[in-house]
């Protein structure tokens, strides 16, 4: 009885599970994709001193097309599909892509449900964090309000939307 209960339990968890392998980062951001990422929306320090740096993840926040966000993962030897779940604090579920846990290297966290970027670590150690999303007119997708960088020796700087 214990054996049926614990396959049942499997086979009621096991389309979830399947559904975050194979599922490649233009599909998963594919609301963000058809915004244009951020769009036209631009960002400033918080404090009004200064715009985006260099290293600011143009890619990313304004990606073109698919094919465009596609390369960017494969040009690194990455392939552009999610390699699992995970857990993160604020938005819950999130998709991974890249590489996981605490190895170095892109990764690339997307929100499960609301198909925008939570969190993206590149291969310099660099963290960018999405929070404070909004609905902003017009748009598919909802907008990041504020864009947190966090250097690898753990300066930050956060970067509100005009």
């Amino acid at each position: 009885m214990v054996f049926r209960l614990i396959g049942l339990i499997g086979l009621i968890l096991l389309p979830g599970l399947a559904s975050a392998a194979g599922v490649s980062v233009h599909t998963a951001l594919g609301n963000w994709l058809s915004d244009n990422g951020i769009g036209t929306a631009s960002y400033q320090t918080k404090d009004g001193s200064g715009g985006p740096p260099e290293d600011w993840p143009r890619w990313l926040l304004r990606p073109g097309d698919a094919e465009t966000l596609n390369h960017h993962f494969l040009r690194r030897g990455i392939f552009p599909e999610s390699v699992s779940l995970d857990w993160a604090e604020e938005p819950g579920t999130v998709r991974v892509f890249g590489v996981t846990g605490q190895r170095p290297g892109l990764r690339l966290l997307v929100d499960r449900g609301g198909e925008w970027p939570v969190l993206l670590r590149t291969s310099s150690g660099v963290r960018w964090r999405f929070t404070d999303f909004r609905e902003r007119g017009g748009r598919v997708s909802a907008l990041p309000g504020r864009i947190v960088r966090t250097g690898p020796e753990g300066e930050r700087t956060v970067f509100t939307v005009r």
